[in-house]
């Protein structure tokens, strides 16, 4: 996104440790504040050229901390007309799909915190897999979930992400040369690892090969394959996946 890697080349940023969040957004005017928060992840409260950036005590020191951090900052300085007090549940700062301000500060927060000068050339030097994409998380300091993202954003392999919930797709972002759409509430059976995992007929990871029509229904024939590495992701619920078109 066009603002935040103006402020990443404003700033002279040429390593991934260079990215204090809370630094940067100081440098802006954008102060961090951590305090108990009950129904959301964070919030800004503007007044005219500063801001306060509140976040749950909960989250200080995780990834999830500096991307609540990065996510409010993009609000305040792509958003101007957002009211003074702004507020961000955990819904909001998953929100990539559509076109509103949610979506537009999570770019922001994306491009922010995995810059595609630095990322994109990792991506092309990793293997598509969740071993290669721990890596890149502690490189930037990310959660899995966002890291996979943005690889998916930025990579040239046939790769997809998709986040499951309750056996069924809840959103999907794949690469440029992935062949297939993985639709949204698509049901995934014990034919996809991901399906296995959220029945916890597994343990909380899995990999291997399985049918693409498994994921992708009639758009791809049980010849198809895709390599499959899903994740449980702790106690939320949600199965992480990540899918490479298999030759």
């Amino acid at each position: 996104m066009a603002g935040a890697r103006d402020l990443i080349r404003t700033l002279a940023i040429l390593d991934p440790s260079e990215l204090d969040i809370e630094l940067i957004a100081a440098h802006f005017g954008a102060y961090t504040f951590y305090r108990p928060l009950r129904n959301e992840e964070g919030h800004l409260l503007r007044r005219d050229q500063k801001a306060l950036i509140v976040v749950d005590e909960r989250l200080r020191g995780t990834p999830r901390a500096r991307f609540v951090v990065a996510h409010e900052l993009g609000h305040f300085l792509l958003h101007a007309g957002t009211d003074q007090f702004s507020i961000c549940s955990s819904a909001d700062l998953a929100e990539y799909r559509s076109n509103g301000v949610e979506s537009e500060a999570n770019q922001f927060a994306a491009e922010l915190l995995m810059p595609q000068p630095l990322f994109a050339p990792l991506c092309e030097r990793s293997r598509p897999g969740l071993d290669d994409l721990r890596l890149l998380a502690d490189a930037f300091r990310t959660s899995l979930t966002a890291t996979a993202i943005q690889f998916a954003i930025l990579t040239p392999a046939a790769f997809a992400v998709a986040v499951s919930r309750g056996g069924r797709v809840e959103y999907c972002v794949r690469s440029q040369s992935f062949p297939w759409a993985i639709e949204e509430g698509h049901p995934l059976g014990m034919d996809t690892l991901a399906g296995r995992l959220y029945l916890g007929h597994d343990d909380p990871e899995a990999q291997g090969r399985v049918d693409a029509a498994a994921w992708t229904g009639e758009q791809a024939t049980s010849s198809c394959a895709l390599y499959e590495h899903s994740l449980r992701l702790g106690e939320t619920g949600l199965v992480l996946s990540a899918l490479v078109a298999a030759n």
